[in-house]
């Protein structure tokens, strides 16, 4: 019985071993102004699996039983993460080529006005200061979620938008 029971383990083992297909996910990560690669950005398949890009902005990432429902999140420091849905798993080596990176970061303000509470016009011109300021940093966002809309994403030879910093690669554009 013990015998039957070891065989059975065995057999299961390398069945589902057999069975369970590891990936490469490589790519490089580029800014999409200057087209330098970026190194150190780091690459999240969940939270366990992850990786770093190296000096020249490349990286790979090892997945076992990768499915439609994954992500891969790729984040840098004050850039917008970016997400990439439905990685096909037809080959082995999944090059997704170059992936753009969009600057998140406006510059905020440091300023200080320091005014004492009887100082009206102190107060008035700092409130207008903020006003101002928001209202640049409200119009950078509007932007550059604008630019990014009009970026296209290029893999396999066919174009794909991206949409709420997501490239969704079973949904090419029309382009």
């Amino acid at each position: 019985m013990r015998i039957k029971l070891f065989i059975t383990i065995i057999l299961f083992c390398l069945f589902n071993k057999s069975w369970s297909q590891e990936i490469l996910i490589k790519g490089k990560i580029i800014d999409y102004q200057s087209l330098f690669p970026m190194e150190h950005t780091e690459i999240w398949f969940d939270k366990d699996n992850h990786c770093v890009a190296d000096n020249n902005g490349d990286f790979e990432i090892r997945i076992s039983d990768l499915t439609s429902n994954d992500t891969l999140k790729i984040n840098y420091l004050s850039y917008y993460d970016l997400f990439i849905t439905n990685i096909p798993n037809d080959k082995p080596i999944v090059d997704l080529g170059e992936i753009p990176m969009f600057v998140y970061i406006t510059g905020h303000s440091m300023a200080t006005f320091n005014c004492r509470f009887w100082n009206i016009r102190c107060k008035i011109k700092e409130k207008k200061y903020w006003k101002r300021e928001n209202k640049r940093i409200e119009n950078y966002y509007k932007e550059m979620d604008k630019i990014i809309s009009y970026f296209t994403y290029i893999f396999r030879k066919q174009t794909y938008k991206i949409d709420n910093h997501v490239i969704d690669l079973s949904k090419p554009s029309d382009d």
